[in-house]
């Protein structure tokens, strides 16, 4: 039986903007992500929905309704990682939680345990 270990963050927080209901792109920096890190923490301080979906070198598009991770308004969790070379997200609008005008970025960091 594995034992599980407590979330340790290694960097501080990328900022994601989010700017509306189409897919913003974000370029993850070189060596951002450290080599030991397999999980990443995700803190959506929005009073909407975002989506986040993360790409390798030569993956093209944007994050999409329908696809990636849908976070709910105040979300914090800590997720197993691939390490993305990019990152785009989106606010969404869902039944009680509109896209407001008040958008903040998704704050990601990386780390390892779950």
């Amino acid at each position: 039986m594995a034992i599980a270990t407590p979330y340790r963050r290694l960097t501080d927080p990328i900022m994601l903007p989010v700017t509306g209901a189409v897919g913003q792109s974000t370029v993850v920096p070189v060596n951002y992500i450290p080599l030991n890190a397999d999980a990443f923490q995700v803190v959506n301080s929005n009073s909407c929905y975002v989506r986040l979906r993360g790409f390798k070198t030569g993956e093209a598009g944007e994050v999409e309704e329908g696809k990636g991770w849908l976070l709910p308004p105040g979300h914090v969790a800590v997720y197993a990682t691939q390490k993305p070379e990019r990152m785009s997200v989106m606010a969404v609008a869902r039944p009680g939680f509109p896209v407001g005008s008040d958008l903040v970025p998704l704050e990601v960091n990386y780390g390892f345990g779950i």
